[in-house]
């Protein structure tokens, strides 16, 4: 043994069929992929094992006060209430962070999908017919938008209260990921609907000038930290957004990640500073 190390080229594999070559390539773009999203999914555990603790700490409340509301006293049904809120409020949160979570791992799969996809195999997906598609199969993200925005075109000439039309590529991501959040596209299109009137929203916020890609756009992390982050999901501005009224917050957030449609009248505090309503700021907050 002269202890040279093994090469690791594919210099000495010319008499290797293609297939196996293929087969070889995509294992090794699969353990990139598992990379990339393992630290996102640890996170996303570590988030459902805190909202399971919470809703169990919520039923314990409810169990408690099914049981003994009778017998309590005022100042004992004040404290169970307080906390019972204050619970529900970490729920919300944490519904909220996983959304971010999931949008990050969504993200994350349809950069390294067009990262490894060859473009030649793009070319062939785009001459296929449509209909030669499974009825199984669910249809993909960028067809959903597409979709989406003929409908909110013609809603918009026959109704004059037509969606925004073209959404961001980051929200769509996020939201459009199929069937079953039918609920989340039409909330981020209803909300996108006071984005035509600018007077009575926001100012605009400084954004990214977009660039001229090919079919399939790259967006590394550090890309996106060039941008500030905002809102609850801690991702750039985009759409429609409000502003918490408590001075101390100073925080914008997506008009979809607040469950908000349009503007609301009067004052409004984001769930980190709202106390019973959202017009109406956590009476701890004061000083």
């Amino acid at each position: 043994m002269d202890g040279t190390k093994p090469s690791t080229s594919c210099e000495g594999f010319d008499n290797v069929p293609t297939d196996a070559k293929n087969l070889v390539k995509r294992l090794l773009d699969a353990v990139d992929i598992v990379q990339e999203i393992q630290k996102p999914l640890q996170k996303m555990a570590e988030l459902d094992v805190i909202y399971q603790a919470v809703m169990r700490e919520v039923e314990r409340i409810q169990d408690t006060l099914n049981e003994g509301l009778m017998e309590m006293s005022r100042e004992q049904l004040d404290e169970m209430f307080d906390t019972l809120e204050n619970e529900l409020r970490m729920a919300q949160h944490l519904a909220f962070w996983k959304s971010g979570v999931m949008f990050d791992v969504d993200t994350k799969l349809q950069n390294l999908i067009g990262r490894h996809t060859d473009p030649q195999q793009i070319k062939q997906q785009a001459a296929k017919p449509k209909g030669s598609r499974s009825k199984r199969q669910a249809p993909t993200v960028r067809e959903n938008i597409r979709r989406i925005e003929r409908d909110t075109r013609s809603q918009s000439v026959v109704k004059g209260k037509g969606k925004e039309s073209p959404s961001p590529p980051a929200v769509s991501d996020q939201y459009l990921s199929g069937r079953r959040k039918k609920i989340k596209v039409q909330e981020i299109n209803e909300g996108r609907l006071m984005q035509k009137k600018r007077g009575a929203g926001r100012p605009r916020l400084p954004r990214k000038p977009r660039q001229a890609t090919s079919a399939v756009t790259e967006i590394t992390e550090g890309e996106n930290n060039l941008d500030p982050l905002y809102c609850l999901c801690r991702q750039v501005s985009y759409g429609d957004m409000i502003l918490c009224e408590n001075k101390k917050c100073n925080e914008w957030y997506h008009f979809p990640c607040v469950q908000l449609r349009q503007k609301p009248k009067g004052k409004w505090y984001c769930p980190h500073c709202r106390g019973d309503r959202c017009d109406v700021i956590n009476p701890d907050l004061i000083e």
